[in-house]
């Protein structure tokens, strides 16, 4: 269930952008989205907006979450700064659960010559950055890091694109 604010319909409006309530670029603003290779779906109902933000929650069975996207929606060029204030979960040995993400992904071409910027993603437990881009053969290439500390709980992460570089913050 959503902690405050209200749910959204999509799209919806919030900071002047327009953003749907679902996961798959392809899929645009479809709310029936169960995916398959996915042991969760994502819910239109697991998101709200207030004054101070979007919430995106996951029920207490760990089985419906909320996501959002702009595909179709909206596009962003730099310089762009994104940032968004995420509590992650974690096991007793202070392991990331379930795998959240807050990342970016291009609209020009194909992936990953379109690129995508992971602010943050939780992998095998562990919070990691990474930028995938096209290399020089054309196949993807990758730059990465797992910075250490403790990332349990309520931290804010932010990602700034310049033409010519990419700073992520946490």
């Amino acid at each position: 269930a959503s902690t405050g604010g209200t749910a959204v319909s999509a799209p919806f409006s919030w900071q002047n952008e327009q953003w749907c309530p679902s996961y798959h670029s392809y899929n645009g603003c479809d709310n029936t989205q169960s995916p398959s290779q996915y042991s969760v779906s994502f819910s239109p109902a697991q998101v709200s907006e207030s004054r101070s933000g979007v919430q995106l929650t996951m029920n207490r069975s760990a089985t419906s979450s909320g996501a959002i996207n702009t595909w179709g929606e909206e596009t962003f060029s730099s310089p762009t700064t994104f940032t968004a204030t995420i509590t992650l979960q974690c096991n007793s040995q202070g392991q990331i659960l379930n795998w959240p993400a807050f990342w970016t992904v291009g609209t020009v071409g194909n992936w990953p010559a379109d690129g995508e910027i992971d602010i943050l993603e939780g992998q095998r437990g562990h919070a990691t950055w990474s930028y995938h881009y096209a290399g020089a053969s054309g196949s993807n290439a990758l730059q990465t890091g797992t910075p250490s500390g403790n990332w349990c709980g309520t931290h804010t992460y932010s990602a700034s694109w310049q033409a010519s570089s990419i700073t992520i913050r946490w």
